[in-house]
């Protein structure tokens, strides 16, 4: 996913809407969001190009639902 596609899927939604994470699909987690990262910020030498946005995961909240994925 690159940051275009991201705006792209936020467009319209209201922007006190929460942001949650769901990770492992075959046995879903729900937790906060704690950070985002630019790989440039920690590390050194990286190109433009090469820079990734990283969604940090923050506390567990609970189990999530496999139907996030579909």
């Amino acid at each position: 996913m690159t940051v275009g596609e991201l705006r792209e899927l936020l467009d319209g939604l209201d922007d006190d809407m929460k942001v949650e994470l769901q990770t492992q699909p075959n046995y879903p987690l729900k937790s906060k969001v704690s950070n985002l990262s630019l790989r440039s910020d920690i590390e050194d030498d990286v190109d433009d190009k090469d820079d990734v946005l990283y969604i940090c995961e923050g506390s567990q909240i609970g189990y999530g639902d496999k139907d996030a994925w579909q």
